[in-house]
């Protein structure tokens, strides 16, 4: 999910981020949502939460593309969802484009979130000693 810099969009919702505690904008809709990934590797962060990269299909690709080569310097919003409901993971900056697929989750995800992705969606070492 983007983040918008003003509340008056009105596709844009406030979230309450908390490392570090700032209160942000973010659009309604997600950019990339989880029918795009087509396999992950998950990995332990230094932190000691999990982090996981994200393989995304050839349609994850190209938003993903997309995304980051028009809004450099915006935030993109990794959330994780349940059943039981979401929260805020991690905030990536956009430094420039992404064209290979990968979506990097360096950390903040707990081992019970990891286990749920494995059961979800096939695991695959990344090629080039990625992440």
């Amino acid at each position: 999910m983007e983040v918008r810099a003003s509340s008056e969009d009105p596709f844009s919702i406030p979230v309450k981020l908390r490392n570090p505690e700032r209160n942000i904008y973010i659009e309604s809709a997600a950019s990339i949502s989880e029918r795009q990934v087509a396999s992950i590797y998950p990995f332990p962060a230094p932190d000691g939460s999990w982090g996981c990269l994200f393989q995304l299909d050839a349609s994850g690709r190209l938003t993903l593309s997309n995304l980051s080569a028009s809004n450099r310097g915006r935030l993109l919003l990794f959330y994780f969802g349940t059943e039981k409901g979401s929260r805020p993971v991690l905030d990536i900056l956009i430094d420039g484009p992404v064209n290979d697929g990968l979506l990097p989750v360096r950390k903040g995800l707990t081992w019970g979130e990891v286990e749920l992705l494995k059961k979800r969606f096939p695991e695959r070492i990344p090629q080039k000693g990625r992440p």
